[in-house]
């Protein structure tokens, strides 16, 4: 059932409809990502360098050719760049790539070291955190959280964070919560 409804969404008028919804999800989560950075004074090595998607045949070019005047269409600027063009940019890519699409909003950083880091920050702030640890059950009082029975003990906090992602709409569902 669930490949059917997804197979029926597989058009140019449902993609058409979702960039620009995707472009400003982008948008606000880099502007959001930035701002905790900076605010939170987080070391999590990120960097607004740009990302490159790479293509190894002429027809897959081509197709890039396709993608970037489309997405210039939803005021997406992205750059298409040849073979040598790209290797100037990143000299470390082989001589077998055909060109690139190259977009200068992209930012990088690395996940451990940012979820380390907002951790350590919210540990300062009152929250405990517990690494390394298996949640094996809840239990619930109506729609709320009153313990949470762990590989490390069972527990009783004022507030729960589900955040488990891929995860956390099967989980919630497991809870009979609405999500």
């Amino acid at each position: 059932r669930w490949l059917w409804r997804f197979q029926s969404y597989c058009n140019k008028s449902s993609e058409e409809n979702a960039i620009p919804l995707f472009y400003e999800m982008q948008t606000r989560s880099l502007a959001l990502f930035e701002e905790i950075i900076a605010d939170e004074k987080l070391t999590c090595d990120y960097a607004q360098v740009g990302g490159l998607t790479l293509f190894k045949s002429k027809k897959g070019f081509e197709h890039a050719h396709e993608e970037v005047e489309e997405m210039a269409k939803f005021g997406i600027d992205l750059k298409l760049l040849n073979g040598d063009a790209v290797r100037k940019l990143e000299p470390m890519i082989r001589d077998d790539v055909f060109g690139g699409i190259y977009n200068d909003e992209d930012a990088h950083l690395d996940p451990a070291l940012f979820v380390e880091a907002l951790s350590k920050k919210a540990e300062k702030c009152g929250a405990r955190v517990l690494r390394h640890t298996k949640v094996l059950g809840f239990e619930k009082v109506g729609r709320r959280i009153t313990s949470v029975h762990t590989t490390h003990g069972s527990f009783y906090p004022k507030e729960v964070i589900l955040a488990a992602g891929a995860w956390s709409k099967k989980l919630a569902k497991k809870l009979n919560l609405n999500f």
